[in-house]
């Protein structure tokens, strides 16, 4: 990695978009799916409600409803928490990047127009960039 001029333009160019657009649309992606799975728990007295559960195995179900409830809510912590953190990385780098560019006139000019060539770069055909992430919903607590 060069350290000045346009070729180090164009390397922070690919950081500003690791930054700018490719974490937060992983991130973004990593929150909707937290929700989703959030949303579930409205749900379970209906799949686990005992006129439901065929005459004998009220006993597992419940077992089963708390082992299911501990399993979604892992999985709804560390989808929100993964949201969170790519979301916080993202922003880091693009601190980062801008602190460097800032060292060097040539280098900024280069990542400013690396950006606007491709505002989406990195990501796949037909995505579009949104720095802004959805919040997540993490258990017993209201969206952050």
């Amino acid at each position: 990695m060069k350290d000045k001029g346009w070729e180090f333009g164009i390397d922070l160019g690919e950081l500003m978009s690791i930054g700018r657009i490719q974490l937060p649309h992983l991130a973004s992606s990593f929150a909707v799916a937290n929700r989703a799975v959030a949303r579930t728990a409205q749900h379970d007295q209906q799949m686990f409600v005992v006129g439901m559960v065929p005459a004998g195995l009220e006993h597992s179900m419940q077992e089963t409803h708390g082992l299911f409830t501990e399993l979604r809510d892992i999985v709804q912590e560390a989808m929100g928490h993964t949201a969170v953190a790519l979301e916080h990385s993202g922003r880091v780098i693009v601190h980062v990047a801008n602190a460097y560019a800032d060292r060097d006139g040539e280098a900024e000019a280069t990542m400013k127009n690396f950006l606007k060539d491709d505002p989406t770069y990195g990501l796949a055909s037909g995505d579009t960039a949104d720095p802004k992430v959805p919040d997540v919903s993490m258990v017993g607590s209201e969206a952050t």
